[in-house]
């Protein structure tokens, strides 16, 4: 139990971190705590043969073979997220004389070797979720793949903004969280009681990657030739989802305090785009030898991703009410 409340404690204060754009309280580097074994709570309470029998049963990383899910196993992978988490948040709040690609390659390698032993969380798609007869375990499978992709969001996002590697892996998993995220919604009947939550998977998993397709559908649209083809979106498919994102922010209700009235803003961002790509503006070649020079360019600056010494707004606090691309002047609040 001390193991749990270790590795809970730990979670929170990273989670905390990433929603305020703050440094961590707890490093990994001081946290000892090994991880719980993955056991049922009734075999630790249990004891003796009981609990000998489920320890003999794991694997050699402490993992349960049955692929059960206990209160150890999320703790576990909450733990291994967090993990990752702090070492990604070193690159945006550490010395930048420090960061190099080589440090973030290896972070993807690793990400995906931890992740290799959690039970199934690499193989998790939509249509395994939705064939899943516990809705306990279909939350608790789609919110470990939703951190193992946000985590590889991250550093994919770094590779491209300050690695200059190509963006074809980063709308990949923006893609997929994206649609997850929806998939939140088109499953509500399943979760009732995480209703209340929602506003925050949204603004936690949904708001980034929402911007990064906005930002590059929107380019797509108006620079169709700038685009290699490995990058290239599928239109259609973009906007479904994107259509059924605005759905999911304009059914959060207003309790949602602060939130209602930003997904109500997401919302009309998109629409916005959407309108963009299906009556787009007379066009206006960009200058040449500065292709880059477009408006939506100016809109990844204002969705909030790496800039220059704002390399954490994009991830804690975008704001969707401005920004040069988008005019909202003349919209209510």
């Amino acid at each position: 139990m001390t193991k749990k409340l270790s590795v809970n404690c730990f979670w929170s204060d990273k989670e905390f971190a990433m929603f305020t754009g703050r440094p961590p309280a707890l490093s990994r580097r001081y946290h000892s705590c090994p991880l719980p074994l993955d056991i049922s709570d009734e075999a630790l309470t249990a004891g003796g043969d009981v609990l000998q029998v489920e320890i003999d049963g794991l694997d050699e990383h402490g993992w349960n073979t049955k692929g059960m899910m206990h209160n150890a196993t999320i703790s576990r992978m909450m733990t291994l997220a967090a993990i990752m988490q702090d070492e990604i948040m070193e690159f945006f709040f550490g010395n930048q004389e420090q960061f190099s690609m080589e440090r973030v390659s290896a972070l993807k390698k690793k990400a995906y070797e931890i992740y290799t032993h959690v039970p199934g969380v690499l193989y998790v798609t939509k249509e395994s979720l939705a064939d899943m007869e516990s809705d306990f375990l279909m939350w608790r499978f789609l919110f470990g793949r939703l951190d193992y992709l946000r985590i590889h969001f991250l550093l994919e996002r770094l590779s491209h903004e300050r690695g200059n590697e190509g963006k074809q892996r980063l709308l990949e998993v923006a893609m997929e969280i994206v649609d997850l995220t929806i998939f939140i919604w088109l499953q509500r009947d399943r979760s009732v009681g995480q209703h209340c939550n929602y506003d925050y998977i949204i603004m936690c998993y949904g708001m980034p990657s929402t911007g990064i397709l906005c930002a590059s559908l929107l380019k797509q649209t108006q620079q169709p030739h700038s685009i290699p083809a490995a990058e290239r979106l599928p239109t259609a498919e973009v906007v479904q989802i994107l259509s059924l994102m605005i759905s999911f922010l304009e059914w959060v209700k207003p309790y949602a305090l602060g939130n209602y009235k930003l997904c109500g803003r997401m919302a009309k961002v998109i629409r916005r785009v959407l309108d963009q790509v299906f009556e787009p503006p007379p066009s206006q070649e960009a200058p040449r030898g500065n292709e880059t020079a477009w408006p939506a360019d100016d809109m990844l600056n204002w969705t909030g991703m790496v800039d220059g010494m704002n390399d954490w707004d994009w991830l804690s606090s975008i704001d969707w009410s401005r920004g040069p691309y988008m005019d909202f002047s003349s919209m209510p609040a």
